[in-house]
This record gives C-alpha cells, structure tokens and sequence, in this order.
C-alpha cells in the first residue's frame, strides 16, 4: 500500500527541473521539447532549464541587437538532442549528464541554433567565461596526432604515395633554430595569413647566414609573433622540422620558388601535420593556445543543479563568432588546408584537429573542461544515437566551414595516385570534373592581394587533380583542364567583373566566384565544338575533340565543321599571342542583328535574349547578373555587340518551355562574346573577341536564328 503511493524516481540532476523539462533525460534523438516563447520560459523560473534558457536568451539579443529583424520575443523555443559525451547514467534512468542539447529559436521542424546546454562539473570565471584561458594541452594534441598515426592506415599511405616526390626539403630545424636542407624529413607545415603584417623573408643574401645554428633565434622580433609561436609549438610538441613558406622558400631565387609553388600541393600532403593557424588576423597575431593568454574565452551561462553536487549546467553559443575568419576568406590558405592529410586548427578560442580518415571537427578540445592531463586529454568525442562518433558542433568546426563538399574533392584529391593512371571510365571522368570544379568554386570565392597571384595559389591543386588522374603534369591552361578544355568553357562568373591582364575565357580573368553548367551530370551536354587550338607567345597547341570512348560528353555529328586550323591566319594570330593567350575554335555563332542582348525592362539587372527589338520574343537569358553599380557594366551600344557562340546543347526542357509539354525544346549552352573592334581578322576569316558571359537559348528559336560558322578567337 505505501509503495503504491511512492513517488515516481526522478535522478538528482533534475530535481530542480520544471516538469516539462524532466523529459529532457529521456529525449530521442528525433524528439524536440517545446519550451514555449521566452515569457513562457520566464514565467518557470524556479526551474534551472528554463532559468538558464532565458539568460541565454537575453545574451543572444544583445548580440544580435545590431541586426534588423523584427520582434523575437514570441518564437517557439526548442530543445533537441545534440549528441553524448557518453553514453552511461550517472543518475539513473532520466539522467541528463553526459548529454548535450541544443536550443533552438523558430518553426520547430527548422529552428535556428541559439546555443547548446550540458552540464559540467567545473565552474565558469566569475565574469561568465570559461575557466581556463591558458595554454592549449600538449599531452593533448600529441594524443590527437598519435592516434591518428597509429590506427588511420589511409593517411599514412598517403604520405607513402608523395613521399618519393619531394626528396629533399628546406625546412626550419626548431631545436639548431636555423634553415637546414634534409633528405625526407618528417615535418609540420604552417598555414596562416600573412596580411599586412611585415613578414620576414629568406632572401639568397642572408640565406648563408641562416642555416647557422642559432641564426633564427637571433633575429628577435624580426621574426614576427606568429611564426614564433608555430616554432615554441613544434618545440613542445617534441618534433624537430617546421616548413614555412616566408623563411623555407628563397623568395628572390625566382626559378627555385616557382618550382616549390608548383610543389605546395606535395609539401603539404607530405607534412606530418599542418598547423593551421585559423583564429589569427595575420602574421603579427599570436597563435591563439600556443601562449597563456592569447585565447578568447567562450561566453557562457551557467545555473547551478544543487548543493553539494558540484554539477552546473553550461550553455555555450552555438556559433564560431570568436573567430576572425580572415583565414577562410583568403586564396593561398585554401589550397593549403585542402591538401594537408591532418590538420590542427588553431582556433580563436578552441583547438581541433582533423585528418583524410575522419570528419572535420571529430576531436576538440572542450573549452569549458579544459584539464590537459595525460591519463585524461582534453577532448570529447561526441557520438550519435547510433553510437558513431560526430563532430562537436559542426558548426563550431572551422574545417568545415562554407565547404558543403569540401570532403568530397578533398578524398578525391589526395588520392594521389601514379603518374600512369588513366581516365578509363566515364565515372572516372566525372569524378574529376566534379573535383576540379568544385575546388575551383571555392577557391575563386576568396581574395587575393595581388591579382597575379591567381594561378600560384592554386598551383598545387592543380599539380595534385593532374597527378591523382594522369594527367601529364602541367598540362592545364590557364586555370583550364588541358584535355578537358571543351567542357570547361561552360562556367558562369556570380558577377561579371574583369581581372584584368589575364584571358577572357578562363575562370581566372574574372574577379567572381564561378560555378559550371551541369557539374554533376556532364552526360546531359552534348558538344558542338570539336578541336580547340591555344595560342601563347608564338606557340600552338591543339587539344583534339574529346574521342569516342566518352560518349556521353562527344560532340554529335549533325553538322560537320572543319576543325582545320586556318593556315592563312596562322601568322597573324602566333603573332597576336605575344600579346595575350589565344583559345580558338570553329563555332556556330549567331550572325549581327539576328539575337539580341539587352538588360530586362523592368529588372534591368537581369540580361535576356531576345528574338527581335524592342523586347519581343524572349528565347534566353544570360547567367550573370549585371548590376547597375558596376563598374564595367556594359552599354545599349556595347550590348548590340554581344553575339552568341553555340557551344554544347542539354536534352533539359529550356527554362521558357520547363512547364509546355507541347513542346520539345532542348537548351542551348552559347558563350556570349563582344567583337574586339578593328581586330576582327576578317581578311583572314577570324572572329576575334572576348568572352562576356554565359547564356541559355531555346532549342526551337536557335533553330530558326540567322547562323554561320566563324573560326572564333578568345582572347
């Protein structure tokens, strides 16, 4: 009779929970709590969830008290499982320990992340940050590195593929403090900003000098506060050889630099490890974690479970906003954090780390319990309902950050593979389409500080896609897959503006992110351009149509076009490329007067095409966007100019015709060019001009549209 009239059990860390939030020990991994709006929280303030969810809450609204919006105060607050630090109850059946979840703000099947809650047995400062702002642990990096190298058999092969590649090395010899030269050492690489920070470079002046013992010590500050830190680092790590590029690369020894640029890719896979320096401004910032200090603490809010449990409840925001992310936003960092087999990313106020055979962000230290012992590293690994291992907070990961494929091209980049290996299968062909674009994607969304550093900085990409698929070495163009040329035409700039001094035709002449036609499924394009001939300082090269075997991307055989290079304008044009790289090939392209190109009546930002004047008969459109506010946006005079180059055709309903089943209209991909005035070539049948941008046509107006073959010339 008294058992029957026992309360229910309920573990000692919820006790002080409301009863909604009792739930929260026993939440499945698909489940949300709804909490309610924030008054709703407030109006349970006894309770420590709710309690701690509206501290939070007010945090999060001075934060982002500089955003426009309008009033948060009554969206649906969430809680959801995050993932478990580990799986056992420490209370019980019910028990939140070890759990983390995460608050979420709006429509619930698709909150926003506010912040993630867990409890943790060590107390924040008293200012509300995390207890521990000094050193990162080194028992604990070591433990990320050694295991890695221990059970991860995919990454050491890697370091076997490129090792036989890059004999002898250059690299900074931490415990001599100078340059030494050694034969297949094992090494970190450095990954950081330079900005405008004065940065010390080896020049062939001083580099004798250098290689004595103890020269790099003397330097002092010359040295700047970065690459100190990357030195004590690797010091404490107990390893000896550092690379980096300032000091490692004989910066006026022009033929030996332009060689290791072309190399980045294979010094980079080749390291041990690579140091990535994510949470510094530039090369005058410390490494955040190398020095007491030099960390920003997380903001956090904490509520206190019960006396003489020790055990609080943490929340921590959800988000990276310590993080200057300069690191993520510049060209030559890019290549270096995609080619690395492991990475251990510094970040402003949390060190991860990262290899080929995990998912970025898998281990972390945890800032708000940071011991750093031996017999216990500070990190946590977080596992899924399912009990696999996931990132802490995705997005707190650097790694990962902007890069939805990135593990894709970076797994098929650092394959690595023999110089003799062929492209035997059309799935073959679309892997390295699909890495090739894609890593020129997020590359080209990145800044540059000098214009001629666009190819440089993705030498080693390139190096790497050619020698991972055997493709000859060197053999791309400008930015272009060599063999692939035909194919890589099809690329649309997010804004139109030019780089000036490089070629119209490729990715690298245009200040914009671009992205290519079709990329997932090249099947769908059928050719219309056959032999491509590149012209480049009284050269040529002619890269023959794709054969055969590649049916799925061959042009078709409709239209018979000589593919002849025309031997009367041999001369001329050899000439011409003195000047400027030439990209020349025999096109259908549309005659003067029988498209036309103009700005959208009313959304004058969007290009169409139309069959006649005056805004009649709309049969395409341009991929860019032209805005008002720039700076070379196009006139009515000059847009009168723009002819279209019929380069391939899709089966796809064309976008004016997606919904009319009556018709059966395909899509024709053109290039869009302007005419180079007064240098035409026409006595010797040339049409020369510069790539503009990239359209769409529908099949059915193309069809009836005024055309004639023209050996077209790209400059």
């Amino acid at each position: 009779m008294n058992s029957a009239m026992e309360k229910p059990f309920v573990p000692v860390c919820i006790q002080g929970f409301c009863q909604g939030c009792q739930l929260l020990g026993n939440l499945g991994a698909n489940e949300v709590l709804r909490l309610g709006d924030v008054q709703d929280v407030l109006s349970r303030d006894p309770c420590h969830v709710c309690r701690l969810v509206y501290t939070v809450m007010q945090n999060y609204r001075l934060n982002r008290a500089h955003q426009s919006g309008g009033d948060d105060s009554h969206e649906l607050l969430t809680m959801a499982v995050h993932g478990e630090l580990s799986t056992a109850r420490r209370h019980g059946h019910g028990c939140i320990c070890g759990r983390i979840f995460r608050l979420g703000a709006g429509p619930a099947k698709s909150p926003r992340s506010v912040a993630t809650i867990r409890t943790s047995s060590q107390a924040p400062d008293d200012d509300g940050k995390s207890s521990d702002d000094a050193a990162v642990s080194v028992s604990t990096l070591t433990s990320w590195l050694q295991h890695c190298e221990a059970e991860h058999d995919h990454c050491k092969a890697q370091l076997s593929a490129v090792a036989t590649l890059l004999p002898r090395l250059l690299v900074i010899d931490v415990k001599e403090m100078r340059l030494a030269e050694v034969s297949t050492p094992r090494y970190f690489a450095l990954s950081y900003v330079w900005g405008p920070a004065k940065v010390f470079m080896t020049m062939r002046s001083e580099f004798p000098s250098l290689c004595e013992p103890g020269a790099l010590a003397q330097l002092g500050n010359k040295l700047p506060l970065l690459l100190q830190d990357a030195i004590l680092l690797v010091q404490r790590l107990g390893e000896r050889y550092l690379w980096v590029d300032s000091l490692c690369i004989i910066q006026d020894a022009t033929e030996s630099k332009q060689d290791l640029i072309g190399k980045m890719d294979l010094i980079y896979a080749n390291a041990v490890c690579t140091i990535i320096s994510h949470g510094s401004v530039d090369a005058s910032s410390p490494i955040p974690g190398v020095r007491a200090g030099t960390r920003r603490p997380i903001q956090v809010a904490t509520s206190e479970l019960g006396p003489g449990d020790g055990v609080r409840l943490i929340a921590s925001p959800s988000h990276y906003p310590a993080c200057p992310l300069v690191y993520d936003t510049r060209g030559w960092t890019y290549q270096e954090q995609l080619v690395s087999r492991r990475r251990l990313i510094m970040g402003a106020d949390q060190a991860f780390f990262s290899c080929c055979s995990q998912r970025g962000g898998e281990l972390s230290e945890d800032p708000l319990t940071c011991t750093g012992t031996a017999a216990e590293p500070s990190s946590i690994r977080l596992l899924n309902q399912e009990g696999e291992c996931i990132s802490m907070l995705w997005n707190l990961d650097p790694d990962a950050v902007g890069a939805t494929d990135l593990q894709r091209s970076r797994n098929a980049i650092l394959k690595l593979g023999s110089a003799d290996a062929q492209l035997g299968t059309q799935q073959e062909v679309n892997e390295l389409i699909y890495t090739f674009t894609s890593t020129v994607t997020h590359y080209s969304s990145r800044r540059l500080s000098f214009a001629s550093d666009i190819l440089n900085a993705f030498a080693g990409v390139m190096a790497s896609i050619e020698r991972s698929y055997g493709l000859a070495p060197r053999s791309s163009i400008y930015g272009l897959l060599g063999k692939y040329v035909h194919y890589n035409l099809h690329w649309t700039a997010k804004t139109p503006l030019r780089r000036l001094g490089w070629p119209s035709w490729s990715w690298v002449g245009w200040e914009s992110q671009v992205h290519w036609l079709g990329r997932d499924n090249i099947q769908a394009l059928q050719l219309k351009i056959r032999a491509i001939h590149f012209l480049w300082q009284g050269a040529l090269r002619t890269i023959p149509p794709l054969g055969s075997a590649l049916s799925a991307v061959s042009t078709d055989d409709e239209e018979p076009a000589p593919d002849v290079f025309p031997r009367e304008s041999q001369p001329a044009l050899l000439d011409l490329s003195h000047r400027a790289p030439l990209l020349a090939f025999w096109a259908t392209v549309s005659r003067p007067g029988s498209l036309h190109v103009c700005p959208h009546p009313i959304r004058q930002t969007k290009i169409r095409i139309y069959a006649s004047p005056n805004y009649v008969g709309v049969c395409g459109h341009l991929y860019e966007e032209f805005d008002w506010a720039l700076p070379q946006r196009p006139t009515a005079e000059v847009f009168a100019r723009f002819r279209l180059v019929y380069l391939s055709y899709s089966s796809r309903r064309c976008v004016f015709h997606v919904y009319d089943d009556s018709k059966s209209c395909r899509s024709c991909n053109v290039m869009v060019i302007e005419t180079r005035e007064g240098e035409e070539l026409k006595e010797s049948g040339c049409l020369y001009a510069e790539r503009v941008a990239f359209g769409e046509v529908c099949g059915s107006y193309w069809d009836v549209t005024e055309t004639g073959r023209e050996f077209v010339v790209l400059a």
